[in-house]
Parts: structure tokens; C-alpha cells; sequence
């Protein structure tokens, strides 16, 4: 057994480590704050089924999840958050008023799908750590002047 001299030198954390613990820190505080911020004293139940009419969408999923089938012809858009959770959001019978929508997505260790109609171009922003998104959409061609309606998703995925 080696005792320990005073030429010992005991290693430091490398700067990476260092870096990634404080993104760690950092992602794990905004969860929590985003969390309570946006819970407000609602419940979360499992995954439901439900068909709606609303104009625009304010769901959260932790630790469950949910199906919604909106059907309106004055789509806005909204925000949907997914903590250890998920959701699947059905658009394919809804309209959008104006020229677009958008969407604002916060997943943390979940998961999502939105289906969208044909003739919708779908612009998927999103910045990703340790997750990823993906577009299926058909992305139709300019039918002569009149541009397709547009679905803008904006994110944040961990």
C-alpha cells in the first residue's frame, strides 16, 4: 500500500467536466422552473383520448401522456410541454386561418408526434441536446401564387 508523499499530485476536473456538469445543472434547474411555472396546480392524468375544437393548445404530459384530434377550421397553434412523458397531436382535420401557426414544443425526456394535412408546409426549428427531431411531412409544391399554409414547430428537446 503506497502512502501519500507531498510530491502527490491529486488530479482536477478537466474543463469539459467542469462545462458539462454546469450544462447539466443548468438543463436540470430551467426543467424545474419551467415545470412549476407552467403547472399552475393542474393534474396530469395517464394518456387520454380526446377529440377538441380549440382554437389554440396549452397541454403538458409528465410522467403520462395524451392523444388529442383537434378539428377546427381556425387553427392558431399553442404550446405543449412533455416531461417524461409524451403525446400525439392528430391536425389532419384542422385549417389555419391566416397564413401560419406555430407551434412551441418543450420535451424532457419524452417523446411526440404531430400529424399535419398534406397541403401544410411544416417548418420544424428546434435545438436538441441529447434528443433529436425529425420531419415526415409531405412538403407540398407552390401551387402558382397562392403558398401552402404554414406550421411553424419551435423547440426545445432534451
Amino acid at each position: 500500500m503506497e502512502a501519500l508523499t507531498s510530491g502527490s499530485r491529486r488530479t482536477r476536473p478537466t474543463s469539459l467536466y467542469v462545462f458539462l456538469t454546469l450544462i447539466v445543472v443548468v438543463v436540470t434547474v430551467a426543467l424545474g422552473i419551467r415545470l412549476v411555472q407552467k403547472a399552475g396546480g393542474r393534474t396530469f392524468p395517464d394518456r387520454t383520448i380526446e377529440n377538441r375544437t380549440a382554437a389554440t393548445l396549452d397541454e403538458t404530459a409528465i410522467f403520462g401522456g395524451w392523444d388529442r384530434s383537434i378539428t377546427t377550421t381556425e387553427f392558431l397553434g399553442g404550446e405543449i410541454n412533455a416531461l417524461f412523458g409524451g403525446f400525439e397531436l392528430d391536425l389532419t382535420n384542422c385549417r389555419i386561418p391566416d397564413d401560419q401557426a406555430t407551434i412551441t414544443v418543450f420535451i424532457a425526456f419524452g417523446g411526440g408526434d404531430i400529424r399535419v394535412p398534406r397541403d401544410w408546409a411544416v417548418d420544424v426549428k428546434a435545438f436538441a441536446i441529447f434528443g433529436g427531431t425529425d420531419d415526415k411531412s409531405y412538403h407540398p409544391p407552390l401551387d402558382g401564387d397562392v403558398p401552402p399554409k404554414k406550421l411553424g414547430i419551435n423547440g426545445f428537446v432534451v
